[in-house]
C-alpha cells in the first residue's frame, strides 16, 4: 500500500475537471473523486483510502490530486454485484464500467472518440512484442475463465462488433490453453509475430480487420477497440465482482535495476515508492515508461503509476563517450548491421543512454527503409523536413503513414533522430492544414 497516491486530472488547458471531494475529505478505495469532462469523459476513483490533499503538479503542465493513505485496505464496492450480467441492459454495464474508473471504452457517456455503435472490431491483445513487455501468461495468471467472461461482456457491450484475440507466435502452450477455456466464445484467433512493433494498436487493426485504415488515423477512429489483458480482466472484475480498477501489474526491467521483477501496484503510486529499493545505487539511471523505443522519460519527483502503465525500464546514464570505441569488439552492444560481436554470438546485450557515436550526414544506407513497418522511405522524408521543404511532397511520399515506432532512429548508422524529424514534418503539415486536405482529396498513397 503506497503512502500516497497522485492522480492525474488532465493537462493544463483542457476542460477543468469536476471535483467530487474537497481537500481534507476522507475517501475509500473505489470512491469517485473527480470527473474529467470533454470528448474523452472519465471517472477518477481513489486507489487508496485516506485524506484528500490540495492538488499539486503530477507532471509538466498537468493537474493532479493527491491522497494521503491511512493504511486501510477497505474498499468501496461499486454497487450490488451483478450475479447475472448477461441479463442486464447494456446501459447498466456501461454505468458500472464508468464508475469503476475504466477509461477509453466507447459508451453512450462520450467516454471515447467514437460511440459504441461505431465499434466494428474488438481486439484482446496478448501480443508481447516489446523487449520489456510482460508476457501474456504472467498477466493472465491462470485467469482464463475470467478472460472468457470479459469477452462475453465485450460482446454484450458491442453486439455488432467482431471479437478477436491476437497472440504472439511464441505462446504455443498458452494458445492451446486459451482455446480450451474460450471454446464457447465466438472469436477470431490471430497468431502474430512477436516482433516489435506488432503490439501497436494500428498494426493490430491492420492485422485483424478487413477495413482499410486511412493514413494517420488511429485504430479506434477506424472502428477497432484494442484492450490489453489487464484492462480486459479489470473490465470483468468491475462487472462480475463490483471491484474498481485501481491496480496494475508493472514490470521493473532493464540493467538499471538490481533485479528484474513484477509488482502489483496501486494506480497513482509515486515512482520513488515503486522503484526505490530496486534501483541500482552505484550508477545514475534513467527510468522510461513501457518501451525504450516509444516511452517517455519519467520525472522521479512528479510521476506516478498511470492506468496504462505496464513496465518501468531503468537504463544507466552514460553521458561520456568511450575511448577508441571504434576498435572495441562490442561484446554486449546491439547492432542492426551485425557490426559487433554481440550481433553474431548469443551474448547478453546491455543498454544505456549513450549515443555511442557522433551524428553524421545520412549515407542513404537504407536501413531505416528496410525496418519501417509503414513501408515508407524515412531517409528521404527526413531530408525534406531538415531543409524545411514541408509541402505536399511529404504527403506524396507517405509521411502520414508513419506510426511513430522510432525504428528508423534505432537503426540509423549516422545517429540521426529520424523519427523526431518525421514527427516535426507531420506537425507542420497539420498546422498548415495540409494533412486533412490531402486525406480528403485522396492525395495520400
Amino acid at each position: 500500500m503506497p503512502g500516497r497516491a497522485i492522480l492525474s486530472l488532465g493537462k493544463a488547458g483542457a476542460p477543468a475537471p469536476e471535483l467530487l471531494v474537497r481537500p481534507g475529505a476522507h475517501v475509500k478505495v473505489g470512491q469517485a473523486i473527480a470527473e474529467v469532462l470533454g470528448a474523452d469523459r472519465r471517472c477518477i476513483v481513489s486507489p487508496i483510502s485516506g485524506t484528500v490533499e490540495q492538488g499539486r503538479p503530477a507532471a509538466a503542465g498537468a493537474r493532479s490530486l493527491t491522497i494521503v493513505s491511512d493504511g486501510s485496505p477497505a474498499w468501496l464496492p461499486l454497487e450490488e454485484v451483478i450475479r447475472d450480467w448477461r441479463s442486464q441492459p447494456r446501459e447498466r454495464l456501461e454505468d458500472l464500467l464508468y464508475a469503476a474508473g475504466i477509461e477509453g471504452l466507447p459508451t453512450r457517456l462520450s467516454t471515447a472518440a467514437i460511440g459504441p455503435g461505431d465499434v466494428a472490431d474488438v481486439v484482446l491483445n496478448a501480443v508481447a512484442a516489446d523487449a520489456y513487455e510482460p508476457s501474456a501468461s504472467l498477466l493472465l495468471g491462470g485467469r482464463h475463465e475470467h478472460l472468457a467472461e470479459a469477452a462475453g461482456i465485450l460482446r454484450a457491450l458491442y453486439p455488432g462488433a467482431r471479437l478477436h484475440l491476437a497472440i504472439d507466435d511464441r505462446s504455443e502452450r498458452l494458445l492451446s490453453s486459451l482455446r480450451r477455456s474460450l471454446r464457447d466464445v465466438p472469436l477470431a484467433w490471430h497468431r502474430l509475430p512477436a516482433r516489435y512493433p506488432q503490439q501497436m494498436e494500428v498494426l493490430l487493426h491492420d492485422a485483424v480487420s478487413d477495413r482499410r485504415r486511412a493514413p494517420g488515423v488511429s485504430a479506434l477512429q477506424s472502428g477497432t477497440l484494442v484492450l490489453d489483458l489487464q484492462k480486459a480482466l479489470a473490465l470483468r472484475d468491475a462487472v462480475a465482482a463490483g471491484r474498481p480498477a485501481v491496480t496494475r501489474i508493472v514490470a521493473l526491467c532493464g540493467p538499471g535495476f538490481v533485479r528484474n521483477l513484477h509488482l502489483r501496484v496501486r494506480i497513482g503510486t509515486p515512482l520513488a515508492e515503486v522503484t526505490g529499493r530496486y534501483l541500482r545505487t552505484d550508477v545514475a539511471c534513467r527510468v522510461v515508461e513501457n518501451s525504450l523505443l516509444r516511452g517517455s522519460t519519467l520525472d522521479p519527483a512528479a510521476w506516478a503509476v498511470a492506468p496504462l502503465c505496464s513496465a518501468l525500464i531503468a537504463v544507466p546514464e552514460h553521458p561520456s563517450g568511450e575511448l577508441l570505441s571504434f576498435a572495441r569488439p562490442g561484446l554486449h552492444k546491439d547492432s542492426y548491421s551485425r557490426t559487433f560481436v554481440a550481433g553474431l554470438l548469443p551474448l547478453a546485450k546491455g543498454a544505456d543512454t549513450n549515443l555511442h557515436g557522433e551524428r553524421r550526414p545520412c549515407i542513404a544506407c537504407g536501413f531505416c527503409e528496410s525496418v519501417c513497418p509503414a513501408r515508407i522511405m524515412p531517409h528521404l522524408l527526413h531530408r525534406y523536413v531538415q531543409r524545411d521543404f514541408v509541402d505536399e511532397t511529404l504527403i506524396r511520399f507517405g509521411i502520414e503513414r508513419c506510426i511513430d515506432c522510432n525504428l528508423c532512429t534505432y537503426v540509423c548508422t549516422s545517429k540521426i533522430d529520424v523519427a523526431s524529424l518525421l514527427r516535426a514534418g507531420k506537425e507542420k503539415l497539420a498546422a498548415e492544414g495540409l494533412l486533412g486536405t490531402a486525406r480528403a482529396s485522396g492525395a495520400a498513397p
